[in-house]
């Protein structure tokens, strides 16, 4: 359900009741309803194209 709404178009956090945890390596929030999280850094923007 989440993953069908677009960001764009509404508060998701407020929409389904999401809270936010701060990440311990990056400044984006974790979201604690998840049963996972990956904290990533971009090392080498060779390959990325567009940004």
């Amino acid at each position: 359900m989440i993953g069908n709404a677009s960001g764009a178009d509404i508060d998701k956090f407020e929409a389904f009741g999401l809270t936010t945890d701060a990440a311990q390596e990056v400044g984006a929030p974790l979201v604690r309803e998840c049963h996972a999280s990956f904290e990533c850094r971009l090392h080498d923007d060779m390959l990325v194209v567009g940004c």
